[in-house]
């Protein structure tokens, strides 16, 4: 069931002391959103939450600096996070003059996820750390740091992952654990780097700044779909900003173009949908090293060699999704059938078919279908199997992993993540467990209403609002996202035409019921419509730009139809 709600104001919206150039629609806009003030969209650097008060730096400046002469190694997670993580960091170093610094990021398929005692072997073997740092992981690497105190290495964590009950014996930044009391919760690993290296650069007065690095910091940050609180939109802003002006690595350049985006005109949906990909692929399905390298290349031929192999394996992650997103749909009509068409209210799945490095992208987009919490599993080393959570508001994915945890030791082997997204390791054996287990929580936290999808607009529009200018607007008052997101409106049109284009999108011509004003639509991956023509449907669409034509043309891009 699908409840289309208007978004609610805020009450005191009416009071505020806007910035006189700005529209009555982005004024509604801005006053349904998470802002306490019109100060809360200006996106100025200065704006940021002051490095000062991220306390837990200073210690592990420290550490760096005792250890600035030593072997270090920095620790990546396989995903575009930790990949601009790992990127940010080694350059952040090398520009402040620590000359012995390598990194290095496990393959999920061997080494899996973190600091893992094996990792640390494998470490010291090839490499003689006298300080391991890891980024965008390492919260619940409790045996591998223990393995490395023993060994007598230091560790420095840097995370932005929930924690458990038990931290690591080492050196943690992270502000999410219980007792920091910095405000920014939702950095991503790459803003959580960020700060550790603009407190750094501060203590050895280093004219190099991590500044020159926000292009990374937008990338990471916008791919790991962290909620969008201002110093996150901030760091994006800037970052795109930088990007906009020709000033970002060599490495997003070549993706850009690889990916037929025009650097000027780059956004952050672009970053989400047709970059970020790319580097996760690698990460997926072989070596997230190859979109390291990428990101770190010093020339434009270096960058492009390695953006066209990241290419090549994405075109491979992409038919392993589309085959296991195809047979995960037929086994929930299976289900479907047996159930009399209900659905249990957490789907779980798994073959022994499926690719580990995809399962992730398959469950969002089962979740997106069926508006469920879906658990997607697939094959791992030794008869366990690797899962990949994505959720919905209303369940929290993690607290729900750690609550089957608490009432059935031992099940789960491994887990961790965050509300809306988590991953999780267990035998083969207590998969059927797990489900009922699952299933029983669920059962709990989960009823009609959370289980219907909300679609929360903007309202109608004003048709002077149905305009070039209108998308502009919206494009330069961004970045949209996680908790703060991009404007959608609702309304009521004729159904003036409707062809099929593409093999799997529905182009549509509307027309308002007041004024006759002729609109384009298109509603992607949707080859059918049960509307007759000149009858009156109710869609909810996201204004764009339709640059396929010599002139831009206005575009309504149609997510609900009704």
């Amino acid at each position: 069931m699908n409840i289309i709600e208007e978004r609610s104001l805020n009450d005191d919206s009416y009071r505020w002391d806007w910035p006189k150039d700005i529209s009555p629609l982005l004024k509604k806009i801005f006053s349904s959103r998470d802002i306490g003030s019109p100060d809360d969209i200006n996106y100025f650097l200065s704006n940021i939450l002051p490095v000062s008060q991220f306390n837990e730096l200073n210690d592990a400046v420290s550490l760096l600096v005792k250890n600035k002469d030593t072997k270090i190694v920095i620790v990546g997670d396989f995903d575009v996070d930790g990949a601009t993580s790992t990127t940010l960091m080694l350059s952040c170093l090398r520009d402040y003059g620590f000359k012995n610094v390598d990194y290095f990021i496990p393959d999920r398929f061997k080494l899996g996820y973190g600091l893992t005692k094996e990792l640390v072997k494998k470490l010291i073997t090839d490499n003689s750390p006298g300080l391991i740092v890891t980024v965008d992981n390492g919260i619940t690497s409790i045996e591998g740091c223990k393995f490395a105190k023993e060994n007598d290495i230091d560790v420095l964590i840097t995370d932005h992952h929930l924690p458990g009950e038990k931290l690591p014996d080492a050196m943690i930044v992270n502000p999410n654990l219980k007792n920091c009391s910095f405000k920014g919760k939702n950095l991503a690993g790459v803003g959580v780097v960020f700060y550790l290296m603009a407190a750094l650069g501060k203590y050895l007065k280093s004219h190099r700044s991590v500044l020159k690095y926000l292009d990374l910091v937008a990338l990471g940050t916008v791919a790991d779909l962290v909620t969008l609180d201002l110093t996150n939109r901030i760091l994006i802003k800037n970052g795109l900003k930088q990007m906009r002006s020709f000033s970002s690595s060599y490495g997003i350049k070549a993706l850009a173009k690889i990916s037929n985006i025009k650097l000027v005109d780059i956004d952050e949906s672009e970053l989400s949908y047709k970059v970020a990909p790319k580097i996760n692929a690698a990460g997926r399905l072989e070596d997230m090293s190859i979109g390291v390298k990428c990101l770190l290349s010093s020339s434009d031929s270096e960058a492009m060699n390695y953006a066209r192999e990241l290419e090549k394996i994405n075109l491979r992650r992409r038919e392993l999704d589309r085959k296991m997103s195809i047979e995960a749909k037929n086994m929930l009509n299976s289900i479907s059938v047996i159930e009399k068409n209900n659905l249990p209210n957490i789907i779980s799945l798994y073959s022994k078919d499926w690719h580990e490095g995809v399962v992730g992208i398959v469950a969002s987009k089962i979740k997106e279908q069926y508006h469920r919490p879906v658990f997607i599993f697939a094959s791992a080393a030794n008869n366990y199997i690797k899962g990949s959570g994505r959720s919905i508001p209303g369940f929290h994915l993690r607290d729900s992993l750690a609550e089957l945890d608490s009432c059935v030791p031992g099940l789960i082997d491994k887990f961790g993540g965050h509300a809306m997204a988590a991953g999780l390791t267990l035998n083969l054996s207590s998969l059927e467990t797990f489900n009922k287990e699952i299933q029983l929580i669920a059962s709990r936290k989960l009823d009609d209403e959370i289980l219907a999808r909300k679609i929360l607009t903007d309202g109608q529009l004003n048709e002077i609002d149905f305009s070039i200018k209108s998308v502009k607007d919206i494009i330069d008052s961004g970045p949209w996202g996680q908790n703060f997101p991009e404007p959608l409106f609702e309304g009521y049109f004729k159904l003036v035409s409707q062809d099929v284009v593409g093999n799997s999108h529905l182009k549509m011509s509307l027309m308002t019921l007041s004024s006759n004003l002729k609109l384009d639509a298109i509603a992607f991956n949707t080859i059918a419509s049960d509307h007759k023509l000149n009858s009156t449907i109710r869609v909810t669409y996201k204004l764009k730009i339709n640059n396929y034509f010599d002139l831009p043309r206005l575009q309504l891009v149609i997510n609900h139809i009704e």
